[in-house]
Formats: C-alpha cells, sequence, structure tokens
C-alpha cells in the first residue's frame, strides 16, 4: 500500500498543539451540552426542537452537496406534507434518504445497542444516501470505488489501498483510542465525531456522497456520546452556513498534514451552533416562567373572575413577543377573546386594564406602545457595567 503522510490514524497534538482558547472552547462546548440535556421542557417544545434541529441538519448536509430545497422545504418533507412537480422529485428522494438514515441511527443509538463503524455499515449508509439520486455513470453505489478520483486540487488516496484504510479508520474508531479524557465522554465524541469526518473526506472510499457520510458519521458519533439529539446537527449546519471556509480548511489540513487546522473551525462553529440553541431553549423557559409570574400575580388580585381574566388575558396577549412592545390598537387585533370582551365596553375600559396592569408591575408603556415587564423574572442576572 503506497504512503499518505497525512493518513497517520493519530492525533499528535504535541507536533500540532491545539490553542488553549479551542481546548477552553471544548469545554465550553460539554458544558452547554449539559444545560441542554438538563433542562426541563414541556415535551411539545422538546419534539419541535427535535424537529427544528433535524430540518437545519438534513437542509445543510444536502445543500452542501448542490440540494437546492428551502429549509421550509425540508421541514414540509419531514412532517410528510412535501409536494414536488415530477421533475424535483429526486431532490426530495435525497432529504428523504438522509431523514431515514438520521432516525434509524436514533432508535437504534436509542435502544441502548450503541454503534460499531465497519465497512459493510458504511457501504449500507452509502447506498441509503444514494438511494434513487442521480449519480455519474461510474459510481456504484454502496460499493467502495474502484477508480482514482480527487476533489479539486485534493488527490484522494488509489483505489487500490481504500479497502486497507477503510479497515483501519474502522477500528481506530471501534477502539479507545479517543477515550483520552475518561470524565468527559463528550469532549472525547466531539473530537472523534469531526476527525471520523476528516478521515472521511481524506480517505473518500466511495465515488460519490462521501461528504454526506462524513456528516452523517459526525450525527452518529455525538449521539452515541450523550450529547443532546438537536446539537448532534449543529456541525452539519455550521459547514453549510461557512461552505467556502469548510472546504479551504479540509483543504488546509491535508496539505499541511496538521488536522488541528480543521478540528479549530469546527469546536468553533459547534460551540457558536450550542449558544444560538440555548438562547431558543431560554426563549421557552422565560416564556413559561412569565407566564407562571402572571397567574400568580391574578391569583393574588381582589377583582373579580371577569375582570381578573380579562386583564390577564390581556398582559399574556401583550407578552406573547416578550421582549417587544405592542401598539395599543394592535392588541385586540388577534385575540377573539380580548376583541369580544372590550367590544362589550366602553373605550375607557382598555385605558383602564392597561393602567391596573402597569400598577400591579406587568406592563410597561413604552414609545412603541406596551410590553410586558419581563425583568421582574431576572433578578439573578448578574450586573452588567454600563460604559458612558
Amino acid at each position: 500500500m503506497a504512503i499518505y503522510p497525512w493518513i497517520t490514524f493519530k492525533l499528535n497534538f504535541i507536533k500540532n498543539p491545539l490553542k488553549s482558547k479551542i481546548w477552553m472552547q471544548l469545554g465550553e462546548c460539554c458544558s452547554k451540552c449539559e444545560h441542554i440535556a438538563n433542562v426541563p421542557t414541556n415535551p411539545k417544545v422538546v419534539e419541535e426542537m427535535h424537529k427544528v434541529y433535524l430540518t437545519k441538519g438534513v437542509h445543510a448536509t444536502t445543500a452542501i452537496e448542490g440540494n437546492t430545497l428551502t429549509e421550509e422545504q425540508v421541514r414540509q418533507k419531514i412532517d410528510g406534507k412535501l409536494q414536488l412537480p415530477p421533475s424535483k422529485q429526486y431532490l426530495g428522494q435525497e432529504v428523504e434518504n438522509i431523514i431515514t438514515i438520521c432516525n434509524e441511527v436514533m432508535k437504534k443509538i436509542g435502544s441502548g445497542k450503541g454503534i460499531k463503524i465497519t465497512i459493510e455499515e458504511l457501504e449500507r449508509y452509502n447506498a441509503t444516501i444514494l438511494k434513487d439520486v442521480p449519480v455519474e455513470e461510474s459510481v456504484t453505489i454502496g460499493k467502495l470505488r474502484n477508480l482514482n478520483v480527487g476533489v479539486g486540487t485534493y488527490k484522494a488516496p488509489e483505489s487500490k489501498d481504500v479497502n486497507e484504510l477503510l479497515e483501519k479508520y474502522c477500528d481506530w474508531l471501534n477502539s479507545d483510542y479517543f477515550d483520552m479524557y475518561p470524565d468527559t465522554p463528550i469532549a472525547n465524541s466531539i473530537i472523534k465525531a469531526i476527525m471520523a469526518h476528516l478521515y472521511m473526506a481524506w480517505i473518500h472510499p466511495f465515488g460519490d456522497g462521501n461528504g454526506r457520510l462524513a456528516r452523517i458519521l459526525e450525527y452518529m458519533i455525538l449521539l452515541d456520546s450523550g450529547v443532546p439529539s438537536p446539537a448532534t446537527n449543529l456541525l452539519s449546519n455550521h459547514y453549510n452556513a461557512t461552505r467556502i471556509v469548510y472546504y479551504q480548511k479540509l483543504d488546509s489540513a491535508g496539505k499541511y498534514k496538521d488536522p488541528s487546522i480543521f478540528i479549530e473551525y469546527a469546536i468553533q462553529g459547534f460551540l457558536d451552533g450550542l449558544k444560538e440553541h440555548l438562547e431558543y431553549i431560554y426563549a421557552h423557559i422565560y416564556q413559561i416562567s412569565w407566564e407562571s409570574y402572571v397567574y400568580e400575580k391574578f391569583r393574588d388580585s381582589k377583582q373579580h373572575d371577569t375582570t381578573n381574566k380579562r386583564r390577564r388575558t390581556l398582559v399574556l396577549e401583550i407578552s406573547k413577543s416578550l421582549f417587544e412592545s405592542v401598539k395599543e390598537e394592535e392588541i385586540m387585533s388577534k385575540n377573539h377573546y380580548l376583541f369580544n370582551a372590550y367590544r362589550k365596553k366602553t373605550e375607557l375600559t382598555l385605558k383602564r386594564d392597561l393602567k391596573e396592569t402597569i400598577n400591579m408591575g406587568l406592563i410597561e408603556k413604552t414609545e412603541q406602545g406596551y410590553k410586558a415587564n419581563v425583568e421582574k423574572i431576572f433578578i439573578f442576572l448578574p450586573f452588567r457595567k454600563t460604559h458612558q
């Protein structure tokens, strides 16, 4: 077998050390994964989050390869509602193939079986990825390539060496090589997932579908290590959002025989994605906490039930956009109950209710209208220095 100096199946952080900033970011990634996993959330919200991030991940991994379906269309495919003309059916099929693998992997790991990466499994995944999708005549779906290939300026290993390289690849990923830090399995798996991706791209064992398979392996490894399911698609999102840099980092890592180039790029994107995901989760938590606070305030009110219900509904309607103001004339336009409640009253009733809920500390008047006084539920946030 020919020698390929960049394919060593080793991590040499002595020769190519990760910057201290990256180690700190890796620790932050672990912490945020634990936060996401331990946040109590409504099951409906959890299901929706799973669909949102599955949509993003499937869209990203297919869009990188040229699939032109939008994120909204991918969501419709997941929900079984996508309608495409015959000329675009193959685009929907490509998306469905990735969804099928993601669901299969989740079911397998969820059953406690864990994963073992073998050549046979990789061939099966490749066959699923390319099922009923147009490929070049030279491509044999679900089988290792028998032609020499290259991507851009990169020349992949010769086809005669692919089987042996892939055997080493599988043995490497199935071994305990990446159990570098026993107390931080998620940190280990992040590096393992990124290296699985990088080496799949370098070996390029199939005639087509290697990039999609590389990203599926990342998803699989992260999910198997305990990373919350919505976060397992964040790397694919990052690669798609920074597609030009993605290819540059893959190329540079091979050119300079330095995996840390790609690792640093990937970890930064994963961390950014986790931060964004936590903001999404916190937004739901803020909404639930605020609504609970509103109900508590009205339980203590001495007003009779009809007035209480009307004012409580008024506050909750204004609170739908938790940090934004609502104009007075828009308050009733989207709430059927409020429209009917105030239609039977004088114009002064709404103004009196607004004034009373301001006095209760639940809403405040702004230049743009009225907004929820949500600062009351953030009493434990740290004080921040204001810059003059």
